[in-house]
């Protein structure tokens, strides 16, 4: 009974530290850019500006930041997460910076970084945002729709 109990202690064990111990696929600088990192096909760069404070703001981010002639636009979020005893409290930070390629061609390139509050509401160590591709491809989805929209006066 006794073996049984600890064979039943080494193999939870096991199932638990796998996770943590399993390794993340490394992701290269240039695949974390292009992840980040669309063209754009507008009139103005002031179009592009006000479809970038729109889409963050529809996702419930605080402009903190908006410099015309820099092309950067800043801005965080803060919202609760389930943790494993409860909640626990979340900031997304990000920066868009456009550079204007010529013409009427702009490069948008935007990072997000997650950081979790310590009790004081202090922003805490970074940590890495689940699932980034998807996260960049849906904030670049949402931009789209955003410049579909004013291109259509809606």
């Amino acid at each position: 009974m006794f073996k049984k109990n600890i064979l039943i202690l080494v193999c939870l064990s096991l199932i638990f530290c796998l996770p943590v111990c399993a390794k993340q696929k490394e992701v290269s600088s240039l695949e974390i850019r292009q992840m980040q990192t669309r063209t754009y096909e507008v009139k103005t760069k002031k179009e592009l500006m006000e479809a970038i404070v729109n889409v963050l703001q529809d996702r419930d981010y605080l402009i903190t930041e908006s410099n015309y002639n820099l092309g950067v636009v800043s801005g965080y979020k803060e919202c609760k997460e389930k943790a494993f005893l409860g909640q626990r409290f979340a900031r997304f930070e990000t920066s868009v910076q456009i550079n204007e390629l010529g013409g009427k061609s702009y490069k948008v390139r935007t990072n997000f970084i997650k950081k979790f509050l310590d009790p004081t509401g202090s922003p805490g160590a970074k940590k890495d945002i689940k699932n980034p591709e998807e996260f960049y491809r849906e904030f670049f989805s949402q931009l789209d729709k955003s410049l579909f929209i004013e291109k259509q006066g809606i």
